[in-house]
């Protein structure tokens, strides 16, 4: 494009500089003059093939430069379609994602929906969530009282026998002879009396839960778990507390108690 230019304006010089050369040179038959005026002529004749080469090379290079860009663009369209259809493909997964995922979560809705109504049957008044919860634990309590009972009825087949006394000291029968240990149930016996006496019936609860867990054979954590719930306002939990303990000790000194205050409870 300078080499264009640049010709060009040679071209028109040397061409301004002929006709002022003609106007201002007084003796046009002088030697100077001829040779002068040859060498002006040469220089356009000679201008003139270079400009049209150079604005042939020229129009060549932008042919080339237009046909690169449009391979460019071509390019860049290509990779606009693909981006497109990747796009699409991205969306219909996603889609079918999410689909997926709506239907395993009706599924676990329709499995979850019997222990729900499980739940808000047993656990009247509480959120969906805290049903659950309270269900997975009466659950979880259930499962290690079965391993007791397998255990205790294995060793009733040996003609071996244990209980808990109400104190917490545990008597094991054995070919008609009875031994007593005393343990962990003991003092946790005392921290239960002590707290029943300070009223702290919340933590009594949280005791006798712990202790349930721990010696799920054991009646009294159930006895004094009937006292706290009653006394915390769910009548409820206390009845089937207390209820629990007279199935298991049907006639038993020790808790004629929680028989009495089934009845004032059921009345």
């Amino acid at each position: 494009m300078i080499w264009k230019i640049a010709l060009q304006l040679l071209t028109v010089f040397v061409a301004v500089l002929v006709v002022i050369l003609d106007y201002l040179w007084r003796d046009k038959r002088t030697i100077i003059f001829k040779r002068t005026r040859r060498i002006l002529f040469v220089i356009i004749f000679l201008s003139l093939p270079v400009s049209i080469v150079v604005i042939i090379h020229d129009d060549q290079s932008h042919k080339t430069e237009v046909k690169e860009l449009n391979e460019q663009i071509d390019s860049l369209k290509i990779e606009i379609v693909s981006f497109r259809t990747q796009t699409q493909l991205s969306d219909n997964e996603q889609q079918e994602k999410m689909n997926r995922l709506i239907e395993d979560n009706k599924s676990f809705r329709e499995m979850l929906a019997p222990f729900l109504t499980l739940a808000n049957k047993r656990y009247p008044g509480s959120s969906n969530d805290v049903g659950l919860k309270k269900l997975q634990s009466d659950m979880t309590d259930l499962k290690l009282q079965a391993k007791k009972l397998d255990l205790a009825s294995k060793k009733t087949l040996r003609g071996v026998y244990s209980r808990y006394d109400f104190n917490g000291a545990k008597r094991v029968i054995s070919g008609g002879r009875s031994t007593m240990t005393i343990g962990e149930e003991s003092s946790t016996f005392q921290k239960l009396v002590k707290l029943e006496k300070e009223k702290d019936y919340t933590t009594l609860l949280h005791e006798c839960r712990l202790a349930i867990q721990t010696t799920p054979d054991w009646l009294t954590p159930y006895f004094f778990q009937g006292i706290a719930q009653n006394n915390t306002g769910d009548i409820t939990s206390a009845i089937a507390s207390f209820q629990y303990v007279v199935d298991k000790a049907p006639g038993d000194p020790d808790y004629a108690l929680a028989e009495e205050f089934l009845k004032k409870l059921k009345q």
